[in-house]
């Protein structure tokens, strides 16, 4: 009876201690917005991973502050991991076992072999995330860009909401910004989301 009950807190606490955040940005461009994002999500986040490319997926060469913002990230602690990564060209074998058999082609415009490469260096770089989060022990993971900005409570709650709920995998509305963070667009975008 009241035993089994504080035994079930008690898991439930032990559980909760366990919980380790990770988040991998997928980095290009967009790098001055980097440190601030990284701010928004650092005191619920145990380990940051950034996954980088200097050569786009249309091969455009990244801006020249790129390496040197997130070599100083790294050396400040914000960044844990600073993987470079390099585009490749999937084959069509690669393409199909990359893609989930529940799929619906009609989703996607047919065979995953007609999908363009850059889908699926996007994904490549994210999953790549997602291994060096779970390699440093992270139990939970969040991919995000460089704009991508949560306020810490909300992202502690939305935490301890999957934990205590054992969800795996969630999403959040977006709002938009122009220009400066103080000029939201309006009326709020309800068709887009974000992996969370």
């Amino acid at each position: 009876g009241q035993h089994s009950g504080k035994f079930s807190q008690l898991c439930q606490l032990v559980s909760a201690t366990m919980v380790k955040l990770g988040a991998c940005y997928n980095v290009f461009d967009g790098e001055e917005l980097l440190w601030k994002s990284i701010e928004s999500v650092r005191p619920v986040v145990s380990h940051v991973v950034v996954v980088y490319q200097t050569i786009s997926n249309f091969g455009n060469e990244a801006h020249e502050l790129l390496q040197p913002t997130l070599r100083d990230l790294h050396e400040r602690g914000l960044i844990d991991d600073l993987i470079h990564y390099k585009v490749k060209q999937f084959s069509d074998k690669e393409k199909v076992d990359m893609t989930s058999k529940d799929a619906n082609p009609a989703e996607f415009g047919g065979s995953p072999t007609l999908i363009a490469e850059q889908f699926f260096n996007e994904m490549n770089k994210r999953e790549i995330g997602r291994q060096a989060c779970l390699s440093a022990g992270c139990t939970h993971f969040m991919c995000m860009d460089t704009d991508e900005f949560y306020i810490r409570e909300e992202l502690q709650s939305a935490l301890d909401y999957c934990v205590e709920n054992n969800i795996h995998s969630s999403a959040c509305k977006m709002r938009f910004y122009f220009k400066e963070p103080i000029y939201e667009m309006l009326p709020y975008d309800e068709l887009n989301w974000v992996p969370l």
